[in-house]
């Protein structure tokens, strides 16, 4: 097996992942970038900077807060809107240009925004800032394309670097490393329907969570409310948010606007708000007849259209659809995972050694998302992550020893791998867990989240032994019904201890597996990786007995009295620790 020996390993090809190598690079250490594609970056239509003549950072920072609905981390939200300045002046120094009207820099206004704030290059945000940075590293690192890590070596309470599949050649490459900073990324992948790759999966949290890293909010899954669903040629892509500013409107199988039964406000509330209430008219039975919702963007006109948006116009007008004169269906879509790896306001994870940014990290938004927020936050938290990372390194070089990998014990032994990756560390009869909705005094209790029932066998073949492509399709096309049924924008007790229980009947299905060749391990591993997110995510969830933001329990609608995370982490035996705790703390 091949060895890569470097100060700084990157995981991740993205805008964050690519802002922490320009930071890291800078101070002459030898970084190596895993670039398995961009994710979801070349999506970012545009970016939240504060500068609009009535706009501030404190107008920013107010906004970011009161959508995250109190579960946002103030330290992370504060260092998001303070730095967001500096990031444009630091992209103009690069060389980009945003777009201008005659009255100056062009604006528009996201939901959640009390100011126009979105600024734009082009109308290709994020694949304008993603060539400049990569032409810029070219000659400053050690770039590898299509190495992908599934698994981090941690030694000593420190992460020291990863095991990866370089997908090109179909080998084992192991990377050692003074620091990680993963930036790879948020896991929507996992669900049927969603704005993201297939390739977009659990990989960072399952990776981080096996090496000891605490993780926080993975309940709060950003559903974007404008998932095209027909024609069949654009299901998942999105329809930008911002035209609900410009006129754009819903409507339902009647053509009722049936936004404005819930106030004036109509359709411009909070992206959390609106994917419920489209998620509500949907389930009863007034969604179209591809199971979502109409979007009617005809008050807009052809000009204004063509002028703002002329992506979505060309989009939709290569599908026979003009949205001057055509509404489209559309349905809450699962866009981006608001938590993941809990960092400090630097990226530092509670892991030394690991650092995260991006979406991989967790407790920016908190419960929920402005949009033209997750764009600035790789680049600030990019940015961060890669000094921070690059501080740790001259503090802290790596020995000798650093880094002892080991590598898949045989391709016909996956399961033996790594024994934490063999027992289920769900719950599956009950669930300790720190309480008292964020009251740092209460005491840990005892609560059945999950009903005792055995595990449930899952709809796999019979014979395991079976073409292991087949049996690997059946459990993942199992694991993403089951979430899509029971961990969706509306959610109950019962259907997340329904999934939890099947979920590990497909965890233990998984480890019965045999790959036969090294691309099968890697896929093996892949699997392996999504169901751990899919648990962690309904875990967190069931842990949540309450509604806010994103996170909405049919069963518990109040929000709670008292703002709280949910925080989960390994302990030393294996199994899942999780508790509520103050925001902040």
């Amino acid at each position: 097996m091949q060895t890569v020996t470097t100060d700084c390993l990157i995981i991740g090809g993205g805008l964050a992942g690519r802002m922490a190598a320009r930071e890291a690079s800078r101070t002459g250490l030898q970084v190596t970038l895993l670039s398995d594609g961009p994710g979801a970056s070349p999506w970012v239509h545009g970016i939240n900077i504060p500068v609009h003549p009535k706009d501030s950072v404190e107008s920013f920072l107010s906004d970011t807060i009161a959508s995250g609905q109190g579960v946002s981390d103030p330290a992370l939200a504060a260092a998001l809107c303070q730095d967001a300045p500096e990031i444009l002046t630091e992209l103009e120094g690069m060389g980009l240009r945003f777009n201008r009207d005659g009255q100056g820099y062009q604006f528009l206004r996201p939901l959640g925004a009390s100011h126009p704030r979105v600024m734009s290059v082009g109308n290709d945000t994020g694949v304008a800032v993603l060539k400049t940075l990569k032409a810029e590293l070219e000659a400053k690192l050690d770039e590898r394309p299509g190495l992908r890590a599934v698994h981090l070596q941690a030694q000593g309470g420190r992460v020291t670097g990863a095991l990866c599949f370089d997908q090109p050649s179909h080998a084992w490459v192991t990377v050692r490393a003074a620091a990680t900073v993963l930036a790879c990324g948020g896991f929507c992948g996992i669900y049927p329907f969603t704005t993201n790759k297939r390739d977009s999966g659990g990989d960072g949290v399952a990776m981080a969570f096996r090496a000891g890293a605490a993780l926080c909010d993975l309940e709060m899954i950003q559903f974007e409310p404008s998932g095209a669903v027909w024609p069949e040629a654009l299901r998942g892509t999105s329809m930008i948010t911002t035209m609900f500013f410009e006129g754009a409107v819903l409507r339902n199988s009647d053509g009722e606007r049936f936004m404005l039964r819930y106030g004036p406000e109509g359709e411009r509330v909070n992206k959390d708000l609106l994917a419920r209430r489209i998620a509500a008219e949907i389930q009863a039975d007034k969604g179209t007849a591809h199971g979502g919702v109409y979007f009617d963007a005809t008050a807009l006109g052809k000009e204004r259209l063509e002028a703002l948006y002329p992506a979505y116009v060309a989009r939709y007008r290569a599908v026979g659809i003009d949205l001057a004169s055509e509404w489209i269906e559309l349905a809450p879509c699962a866009h981006t995972s608001l938590g993941g790896v809990r960092v400090d306001a630097q990226g530092a994870s509670t892991v030394e050694g690991l650092f995260a940014c991006g979406e991989v990290m967790g407790g920016l938004h908190g419960a929920n998302r402005i949009g033209g927020s997750a764009g600035l936050e790789t680049l600030v938290f990019g940015r961060r992550a890669g000094r921070a990372a690059a501080a740790y390194i001259r503090q802290n070089p790596a020995g000798a020893d650093i880094g002892r990998m080991d590598s898949p014990a045989s391709a016909a032994n996956t399961s033996e791998f790594k024994p934490e990756m063999n027992a289920f560390p769900f719950p599956d009869s009950g669930l300790v867990f720190s309480t008292g909705n964020g009251n740092a005094s209460s005491n840990s209790r005892q609560t059945t989240v999950v009903a005792d029932h055995p595990a449930r066998t899952p709809a796999t073949p019979e014979s395991l032994t079976a073409d292991f492509s087949v049996a690997l399709h059946a459990l993942r096309t199992e694991m993403q019904t089951t979430l899509d049924r029971n961990a969706n924008v509306l959610r109950n007790r019962d259907g997340l201890a329904s999934a939890l229980r099947t979920l590990r009947g497909g965890w233990e299905a998984l480890l019965r597996l045999r790959p036969a060749e090294p691309h099968e391990t890697f896929l093996w591993f892949r699997l392996h990786n999504d169901l751990t997110a899919a648990c962690l995510l309904c875990t967190a969830a069931l842990v949540r007995e309450d509604s806010v933001g994103c996170h909405c329990r049919t069963d518990a609608q109040e929000a709670p009295a008292v703002p709280y995370r949910v925080q989960l982490s390994r302990n030393g035996d294996g199994s899942i620790q999780a508790e509520r705790l103050p925001v902040g703390r």
